[in-house]
């Protein structure tokens, strides 16, 4: 055998060991990783089955107290809503696991189904939909804070408007008597001139009956009253 070729076996022999010993640790590191996927996928369904009293619970609640449903609709309804969320992990992790890896494709109508059934609740039930909250339910209790709240603010618009109505006029009142009952009483009688001039000039020019001039005989005893205890 020559050296070239002894040369070229040598050669052969030591890629193929790299080869090999590279395959075996890519076996050894993936091997590893599928434990801890295990691991972690174990320790998550501990965690879901240890929380399961403790969320079905707090769904029992969400149910009665939020969305008034009696206790045995709401026992219903919670387990169905657990069946779906159930459903949806174990697709998840037969997925992460390499499992199911064809899952993914049904993996949009396990959510929809858990949306769907959480989406019905605000909703309503078509055939509960003639059943009134009973006094005192947090449903009706609701409605009747919005309805306050609503109430409320209607009430702040009109006191404001009130505040701002009334200012105008007390601002009007005191640039009309500003200097004294006199120069007050010449503001009164310059404002009564211009509006019979206003009058007077919207009157037709042709004949007709002669109309009561309403400023004739203008007074008002409240209000002179009010500017001689002023003076």
């Amino acid at each position: 055998m020559s050296a070239w070729l002894t040369s070229v076996l040598i050669t052969a022999a030591e890629i193929g060991l790299v080869v090999s010993i590279a395959f075996v640790v890519l076996l050894h590191l993936q091997a590893r990783a599928r434990r801890a996927d295990r691991v972690r996928t174990m320790q998550l369904a501990k965690r879901l089955k240890k929380s399961e009293s403790d969320h079905e619970s707090a769904i029992l609640r969400a149910l009665t107290e939020v969305y008034g449903l009696s206790k045995t609709d709401a026992g219903d309804k919670a387990r169905e809503l657990i069946d779906h969320e159930k459903s949806l992990y174990r697709k998840v992790m037969g997925m992460f696991l390499g499992r199911d890896r064809t899952g993914i494709g049904r993996f949009d109508d396990d959510l929809r189904t858990l949306l769907r059934a959480w989406r019905s609740l605000s909703e309503g039930d078509p055939e509960a939909e003639d059943k009134n909250p009973p006094p005192g339910s947090p449903v009706r209790l609701r409605e009747e804070n919005r309805r306050l709240r609503a109430q409320v603010e209607r009430l702040e618009a009109d006191l404001a408007e009130a505040l701002a109505t009334m200012e105008n006029m007390l601002a009007e009142y005191a640039s009309m008597y500003e200097g004294g009952h006199a120069e007050g009483e010449q503001r009164m009688q310059d404002e009564m001139a211009r509006l019979r001039k206003a009058l007077a000039a919207n009157e037709p020019a042709t004949s007709s009956p002669a109309v009561e001039d309403p400023l004739a005989d203008y007074e008002i005893p409240e209000l002179n009253e009010v500017v001689g205890k002023k003076r």
